[in-house]
């Protein structure tokens, strides 16, 4: 589950095979649902808040859809926005910033539109995981191959700011910033690096 506000209330928002839900935090009654339907296949990517009433939620098979979210008194209406197969997460959460959509098509990164889906570049294919450090406009990203390439958070192009090897072995663990440090690990083994 996860914590988010939409229409001005808290929540709890679940995806799953089915779709996504929200659910009351304190009493656990549903406020609202979207039928998206993934069978026979773990939908693992956390749902992405991208406004105050809007919500991307993805995987692997089906695409991105962004979905707008409204109160009408009692009442709760989830239109979908729009739908792509361009950016396609699998196990790597997307990213929201000033208006654009960060994540992965695959082992590729991408950046979408929020407002429209429409693909805005597309980057190199390097799997992993992305986290994004909104005060200095950069996406962190963390390769299946253990190296961390820093981006810049623009629609215009896919442009590296720099790279390094971190660690060695397959990875797909989130990162961490904390403390000025940043913490990167896999199976194998774990680093921590003073930002």
């Amino acid at each position: 589950g996860q914590l988010a506000t939409l229409g001005g209330v808290d929540q709890v928002l679940m995806a799953s095979n089915f779709g996504i839900q929200s659910f009351v935090p304190e009493t656990g009654d549903q406020l609202w649902e979207h039928e998206w339907q993934l069978p026979n296949f773990a939908r693992i990517a956390q749902p992405q808040i991208t406004g105050d009433d809007s919500v991307v939620i993805g995987s692997i098979r089906l695409g991105a859809r962004s979905l707008k979210i409204e109160k009408n008194g009692d009442e709760w209406d989830v239109t979908e926005e729009w739908t792509t197969k361009k950016m396609r997460p699998y196990f790597n959460d997307i990213v929201y910033h000033d208006g654009s959509v960060y994540g992965f098509d695959g082992d590729r990164i991408v950046c979408a539109d929020a407002e429209t889906g429409e693909l805005q570049w597309k980057g190199a294919r390097v799997g992993g995981q992305i986290l994004l450090l909104p005060d200095m406009d950069i996406l962190l990203t963390v390769t299946e191959k253990g190296d961390v390439v820093l981006l810049k958070a623009t629609p215009h192009a896919y442009e590296e700011i720099a790279k390094f090897k971190a660690i060695d072995g397959k990875t797909w663990n989130h990162p961490v910033v904390a403390n000025g440090r940043l913490y990167v690990r896999n199976s194998e083994e774990a680093a921590c690096f003073q930002l």
